[in-house]
């Protein structure tokens, strides 16, 4: 399984059925990210975290990694080379894929160009 995000500008980009169908036959998981919500995104899980735990007084580095989304590949739609703020989690070991479009001019060509692109490159995951 590929666990995937497509960083988009905006909240109102929707997926088409092809995609999605694309998505189920090449076994994609994929999360819609809008650009900015990263951080916000990753804070209210924290919130969460620390309101359903009052009584705790110690966490530990591997109670916050687990609220952290980790990607395989993030895919950005925009005419900038930059994620910004986008995403301050699951980066680790992601390979980013800079689509430079609008987000109305993205089509399934375009991410069937960034899949392919993903699997060809080598990945080494930090070592």
């Amino acid at each position: 399984m590929i666990k995937a995000a497509l960083v988009v500008d905006n909240k109102d980009f929707k997926l088409d059925r092809e995609l999605v169908e694309f998505n189920e036959q090449e076994n994609i998981e994929l999360q819609i990210l809008e650009k900015g919500q990263g951080r916000k995104n990753f804070l209210d899980k924290v919130k969460k975290l620390l309101l359903e735990n009052k009584e705790a007084k110690n966490f530990q580095e591997e109670d916050i990694k687990a609220l952290e989304d980790e990607f395989d590949l993030v895919i950005n739609i925009s005419q900038t080379l930059s994620l910004e703020n986008s995403l301050i989690t699951g980066l680790n070991y992601a390979e980013i894929v800079f689509i430079n479009k609008i987000q109305n001019d993205f089509y399934l060509e375009d991410y069937i160009q960034a899949i392919e692109e993903f699997k060809s490159r080598k990945r080494n995951f930090g070592v």
